[in-house]
């Protein structure tokens, strides 16, 4: 447990300055942690106006000002001599470290120099907000503080004040020293300093309400000026109960699938959202039963989701609902931010989600292409080149038969290159020849070779045909980040993920559209595919089974292997929160037994089967075939009967006229 004391004096007798040093050096020596720095810091507005009242020579403001910088510098010295520490000295200084820390600060001593109610407190809230600006500012300290006698007010009412202004930066362990009013009833003691405490949730039902110090121990000093706790109490107890009683657990989310999950109710006066389901409500509601703590929602402002920095360093959205305070928690996949968000820390990681691009799915072939596509490029060509062979060889054989054979063949169905085109032709389509080869064995044995090759083509087509009528298959699907970029079409981004995949602001996604509207891109890759997605693999792939896809189990939306980036997704949480270690116990229970992987693939399952209910299309194994499938044939009928009809109306218009024209040279 790391440890803050924060000092505030007042004009007090020398003896008791003197134990205010002994006991914080006392408390200091049993509780601060020794790994750890130890950071002693000044920081007062009054500081100048006090050494400007030494140089006028105003005695009394000098002695003042004497014992309060011989305070400080007594308290220094006794730290650094016992060697437990290193120490580290703010001075009114507004320079605080903006780097990451290697590790936090360990403990604190604040010493002001304030001496009224009104000032005591603001000066302490004024050291704690400078303090949080520093990335090594630690709440999870124990707070030791000590008061003046108040003015008007009791000491009691100081304490209750500084504790809930300390409580606003969710800081608990703290205690505050104050100067006792009066000697008690001991006999050989004298108490000097009595040591107060509040219990936030004391008692039960009280919810981190500020109200009633009590005092855990008094420091006394003996006959011979030696001081010590009289009671030896724990002076940093236990301050969070297991059992809240049902305090608030205030969550910001909004609906996002499978994390968050909304049902909404309308009645007579009007509508309500009732976050009932995800993978994320069910982590918070084991929060709530494991603690006994009631949940409540905030929605971030419209449109802001989980936030984007501004200029001036605050952030939008959940997350600076977070830095504000308003919330305890944020939900909704949210990727660790903790390194660039001073004001938060996240729980143990539950998840891990990688950065995809999600693009169309692979178009289908056109039907009409089922025809050629059984065989490539190559096979029609050489099968075309064998054709005209065959059929040339054909003619040549009957050629040189005719040459040699003194007896002419009856059968002249084969004498010329086009009638041997013409016959082969109708092999190729399965028809009979009007015309039986002449009875030469060469010759026949020729026509034998073409009808067997015929013959294995066709059945290989044919097989194949049917296959690819049934499903023409899927055109190139894009499958790299280099094919997304060079396709020519657009890609978007959501900006909160562009906020913490600062790769994308490179020069090679200068096209780069930011996605406000995050159903509207979606749709478009699915339904108009001319565009491309990066976004969250656990979020788009319960979108995708419960939106983007058909009734036959297909996918719209696509992604490809290739992972843009792993970001781990956590619950983030103000800085100092008190329940992060028993939420973190929960968290780590809950990833041991693979609740939360299970809780996903649930959601999913159920999501999948509503869906295809609503869609109300069954996929099975076998397909209907419609005249859909036939479309390639009709196309080639379609073709041929207009080509016939072009022959044809040629035969009628030029064969008739040669004819009539013939006619009339015979009559000469």
């Amino acid at each position: 447990m790391f440890t803050l004391v924060v000092s505030v004096l007042w004009q007090t007798p020398t003896q008791v300055q003197q134990q205010m040093v002994q006991c914080l050096n006392d408390i200091s020596l049993k509780h601060f942690t020794p790994v750890h720095a130890l950071v002693v810091a000044y920081y007062n507005s009054q500081l100048q106006e006090s050494l400007s009242r030494i140089l006028e020579n105003e005695t009394q403001e000098r002695n003042k000002l004497y014992w309060e910088r011989d305070f400080g510098n007594k308290l220094l010295q006794d730290l650094h001599k016992s060697e437990k520490w290193s120490l580290l000295l703010y001075l009114n200084n507004d320079k605080w470290n903006e780097e990451m820390p290697q590790s936090k600060h360990g403990s604190y001593i604040i010493i002001s120099l304030h001496h009224h109610h009104k000032n005591v407190v603001q000066d302490v809230s004024v050291q704690i907000k400078k303090l949080r600006n520093d990335w090594d500012w630690n709440p999870r300290a124990k707070f030791i503080i000590t008061l003046p006698h108040a003015e008007g007010n009791s000491t009691k009412q100081l304490a209750a004040d500084v504790f809930n202004e300390l409580w606003r930066w969710r800081v608990i362990n703290m205690i505050a020293v104050i100067p006792a009013l009066g000697p008690k009833n001991t006999t050989d003691a004298v108490p000097v300093l009595d040591v107060y405490t509040w219990f936030p949730y004391r008692p039960p039902g009280r919810c981190a309400d500020v109200r009633d110090p009590v005092v855990l121990d008094h420091w006394i000093v003996d006959k011979y000026g030696n001081g010590s706790f009289l009671n030896n109490a724990t002076l940093f107890p236990e301050k969070v109960p297991k059992d809240l009683q049902g305090c608030p657990i205030v969550a910001s989310l909004f609906e996002l699938e499978p994390a968050v999950m909304s049902k909404k109710f309308t009645t007579e006066d009007s509508a309500k959202t009732v976050f009932n389901e995800g993978i994320e409500i069910r982590l918070l509601q084991e929060f709530g039963s494991a603690t006994n703590m009631t949940v409540k929602y905030i929605e971030p402002p419209s449109g802001e989701l989980w936030g984007v920095p501004l200029e001036n360093g605050s952030w939008t959205g959940t997350s600076g609902q977070l830095v504000l305070g308003l919330v305890d928690v944020a939900m909704d996949l949210y990727f660790y931010r903790c390194d660039i968000i001073k004001g938060t820390e996240c729980l143990t990681p539950h998840m891990i989600d990688h950065v995809r691009w999600y693009v169309p799915c692979a178009a289908p072939f056109p039907g009409w292409m089922s025809l050629i596509r059984v065989f490539t490029l190559s096979l029609w060509l050489g099968f075309l080149v064998s054709y005209f062979i065959v059929a040339f060889i054909m003619w040549q054989v009957v050629k040189k038969s005719n040459t040699m054979f003194t007896q002419s063949m009856e059968n002249q169905g084969y004498t010329s290159l086009v009638k041997c085109l013409m016959n082969f032709w109708a092999i190729i389509l399965g028809e009979s020849v009007p015309n039986n080869p002449p009875e030469k064995p060469v010759i026949r044995m020729v026509f034998l070779i073409w009808v067997l090759y015929c013959l294995a083509i066709n059945t290989v087509y044919q097989t194949y045909l049917t296959s690819f009528l049934v499903d023409p298959g899927l055109q190139h699907q894009i499958s790299s980040d280099e094919e997304v970029i060079n396709s020519g079409m657009e890609y978007g981004v959501p900006a909160p993920v562009l906020s913490v995949v600062p790769d994308l602001t490179g020069y090679r996604y200068q096209r780069l559209l930011h996605c406000n509207d995050y159903k509207v891109c979606q749709d478009r890759i699915a339904f108009k595919r001319d565009f491309s997605y990066i976004y969250s693999t656990f979020s788009m792939d319960f979108t995708i089974a419960a939106r983007y896809t058909n009734g036959d189990g297909k996918q719209l939306i696509c992604s490809f292997e290739e992972i843009f980036s792993s970001q781990l997704i956590t619950v983030p949480v103000p800085k100092g929160y008190i329940m992060l270690d028993r939420f973190n116990q929960i968290i780590l229970h809950l990833l041991q037994a693979g609740i939360i992987d299970q809780w996903f693939k649930d959601i999913k399952y159920t999501t999948s089967l509503r869906s295809r209910v609503e869609n109300d299309v069954l996929s099975g194994e076998y397909i209907k075939l419609s005249l859909l499938h036939m479309q390639s044939a009709i196309y080639i009928l379609l073709l041929g009967l207009l080509l016939s009809f072009i022959v044809f109306l040629y035969e009628i218009l030029f064969c008739r006229n040669a004819q009539g024209y013939s006619k009339r040279l015979s009559g000469f």
